[in-house]
């Protein structure tokens, strides 16, 4: 019997013949040819804001530039510090995300050992595991020095050794969660959420303190107040967005919620776990990652997050998509309609992600109707390198002030050595930086908002004024 209840099939005894070698190698043959075919497909093509401001942060690091007290800074330091390493060994922003794409098929494999664990089939757990890859802000996040997919990987690892007997296992677990709260301090509510599931809870919860602790002193000890300006002041001080909080309730609910729906099956079906204790924490996971969503209503933040979300999302949703079409009592008489709801659900997962990688200047499908524009790349590669090349005839010593992405390929400085201008713009404690950004120029080309330089694409030649 393959569980109480459920008998056995030739799928499911053909899976245990094959050894974990053969699946492991499957699954690393076909994850790196998709990494790197995303990898050609993204290639310099600019995504979003915030890759642009912690690529030229980590490049000012590497420069010996003050990091927090010199260059204000909205996370803690490993993600400036990972990218300054990177960058030690290229500048080349197809080598930064090419090391990055690591991270990505690191998600994937662990993606893979947990739905294989849970269900007891490796076949299913490599099938969930190369799912995770193609999923829509997977891809859409995939590779950028941001601190939301960069998390996933730590966080998922964490899951997976919070369920294991031993204390060793839990503690590791716990420094792996923190060490994706030092990414980005709000993730701290998946670690204690992966906490409250966790097998051996005491050895988790030390071992997250250890290593969150021992991050701090270090971070105090080499910055001192200025990190709390920064990771804590500043970020308070950014106030509310109200008004955009439909639009990002609504396009999370359509990415995600098909995915969590299907999830909603694994939980329905949960005593066919194979191993309950991880099948509780990796629900622990999602609930703490869905979470995130409470940081919507602070200023700046977008929906980035969801790179964190989604990866829990589909193990779970693998999961309950598998024991659905294994046991037909599931639903008991609704199981026709229920049919039809979960074909559309795994339907409308697969367009976004089709819709994304056919037109990812405008992903129709992707977004919904909340938000004012779909949320695809800002720039084209070629139109990164057109606003890199129209960059470069700016005066040499000129800041460039437009996208910092865009400064980061050309090479240019930015306003006051400020890549972040909206933590600036908005955080009393920044004031100093504010006017050092104000009174840095002439800029190229010129452009201000509300006292700053105005980011977006380059439009027409660079100029002086």
């Amino acid at each position: 019997m393959d569980a109480p209840g459920r008998p056995a099939h030739a799928g499911s005894r053909a899976s245990r013949r094959t050894p974990r070698w053969a699946w492991a190698l499957v699954f690393a043959l076909a994850a790196v040819a998709i990494v790197a075919l995303e990898h050609v497909w993204r290639g310099e093509s600019y995504w979003n804001f915030s890759e642009g401001v912690y690529l030229v942060t980590a490049r000012a690091v590497l420069d010996g530039e003050d990091l927090y007290a010199g260059i204000a800074a909205a996370q803690p330091p490993p993600l400036f510090y990972l990218g300054a390493g990177l960058m030690a060994i290229s500048e080349s922003l197809l080598f930064v995300r090419g090391a990055l794409g690591l991270s990505t098929v690191a998600v994937g494999a662990l993606v893979a050992v947990i739905v294989g664990r849970i269900t007891g089939r490796p076949a299913v757990g490599v099938a969930a595991g190369l799912a995770a890859l193609l999923t829509p802000w997977t891809v859409r996040e995939h590779a950028t020095l941001t601190p939301d997919p960069l998390a996933a990987a730590p966080l998922l690892g964490a899951a997976l050794l919070a369920a294991r007997p031993g204390s060793r296992a839990a503690a590791i677990g716990g420094a792996l969660a923190a060490f994706a709260a030092c990414l980005k301090l709000a993730f701290l509510l998946p670690l204690a959420a992966i906490a409250v599931a966790a097998r051996r809870r005491r050895p988790f919860l030390a071992g997250a303190l250890v290593a969150g602790a021992a991050l701090a002193v270090a971070s105090f000890a080499a910055w001192g107040p200025p990190v709390w300006d920064n990771l804590v002041s500043a970020q308070r001080e950014t106030g509310f967005q109200l008004g955009s909080l439909p639009g990002l309730f609504g396009q999370s609910v359509w990415n995600i919620g098909p995915l969590v729906a299907l999830g909603a099956l694994a939980v329905l079906a949960r005593g066919h776990a194979r191993d309950p204790a991880l099948f509780r924490s990796l629900v622990a996971l999602l609930a703490g990652s869905l979470a995130l969503g409470v940081t919507f209503l602070k200023g700046g933040t977008y929906l980035n997050t969801l790179a964190v979300v989604e990866p829990a999302a589909v193990a779970l949703a693998a999961v309950g998509l598998t024991w659905f079409l294994e046991d037909r009592s599931l639903l008991g008489g609704r199981r026709r309609l229920a049919s039809v709801a979960v074909g559309a659900a795994c339907a409308v997962v697969v367009l976004q992600s089709a819709v994304l990688f056919a037109r990812p200047e405008g992903p129709f499908g992707f977004g919904n109707p909340f938000l004012s524009r779909d949320p695809g790349h800002e720039l084209s590669e070629d139109q990164v390198r057109l606003a890199a090349d129209r960059a470069g005839e700016c005066p040499p010593g000129a800041p460039y002030s437009g996208s910092p992405f865009v400064a980061f390929v050309a090479g240019r400085t930015v306003p006051g050595g400020q890549p972040d201008r909206f933590i600036v713009g908005e955080a009393e404690v920044h004031a100093d930086l504010r006017a050092q950004v104000g009174a840095d120029g002439p800029l190229c080309p010129y452009r201000t908002l509300g006292g700053l330089p105005e980011g977006g694409s380059v439009v027409g030649r660079p100029r002086l004024k």
